[in-house]
């Protein structure tokens, strides 16, 4: 059961948030306003809202919805939501709660996973997808995500300070630190977000989930679609949003320039990409 609860909280940056319930659990968003066509983007893993608001907050055309995950950002604590089949149903409960009948869904990572298991949930009320730097395919526990699932288990055996320690000393993540700082610090920004431990167990949860069963269902998703990759992300091989884009029917596939070392440009092309599916 989905129900309305009145707006009492601000996230990050001050932003007024609104709630509503589902499934017995308090779930915040924003809502942007304007008179755009509805795009619903959603933030990746251990991150909020204002990511989303950070990438297309004010983009042309668009009304612009972006929620803090269960879990995540103001939002409590949801274990028995921490799966991409769960966090999609939780996605449509939110238009059934804003009484949108078709909108453009989109995310970041974890958030572009959630916008495809959403619409494949319920094609008919996606008029596009915006998938940016996906790291899942039909597989759950992706090689790739293992140290994010790791960074939470750990934190919830022995607190954050030995977790970030023992981050600190695995030769990857060293490696990791010289070759790519700005990513490096990505991993070290969730350690140091306020997690609970029921909450922390979304890193390991979403890690051991996957948002479809088979890449051969993205055929039934004909709608215009842009997937979108950014070069030298270990956490967002290129060859996972190729794949994606080669299994979405309708989908263009863009080498944004990179996430951590362009920062301002990879959001600017991001922006340009999505505002096109509004055209």
């Amino acid at each position: 059961m989905t129900r309305f609860a009145s707006p009492v909280t601000k996230g990050d940056g001050g932003r007024r948030m609104a709630s509503f319930e589902h499934n017995g659990r308090v779930i915040r968003y924003t809502d942007e306003g304007g008179d755009g066509s509805p795009l619903v983007f959603m933030h990746g893993l251990g991150a909020s809202s204002a990511q989303s608001v950070a990438t297309l907050g004010a983009l042309d055309g668009y009304r612009l919805i972006a929620w803090d995950a269960p879990s995540h950002g103001e939002s409590g604590a949801a274990p028995e939501l921490h799966t991409f089949d769960a966090m999609g149903g939780a996605v449509l409960a939110l238009l059934d709660h804003l009484g949108l009948d078709r909108v453009t869904l989109g995310g970041i990572s974890m958030g572009a996973g959630i916008a495809i298991n959403a619409a494949l949930r319920s094609t008919e009320r996606v008029r596009a997808l915006a998938v940016v730097r996906p790291a899942w395919l039909d597989a759950p526990s992706p090689e790739h995500l293992e140290v994010v699932a790791r960074v939470g288990r750990d934190m919830i055996e022995c607190g954050t300070d030995a977790a970030r320690e023992r981050l600190d000393a695995d030769p990857w993540f060293v490696e990791l630190q010289a070759s790519n700082p700005a990513c490096a610090a990505s991993l070290v920004w969730v350690l140091e977000r306020e997690w609970t431990p029921e909450g922390a167990r979304v890193l390991i949860d979403m890690v051991a989930s996957a948002p479809f069963e088979s890449r051969d269902d993205l055929v039934r998703l004909t709608v215009p679609a842009i997937v979108i990759a950014s070069d030298a992300d270990p956490l967002h091989p290129i060859s996972v949003a190729k794949a994606t884009a080669a299994a979405l029917p309708a989908a263009e596939f863009l080498l944004a320039p990179r996430r951590y070392s362009e920062p301002a440009a990879h959001r600017d092309a991001v922006r340009m990409a999505a505002g096109g599916l509004g055209e």
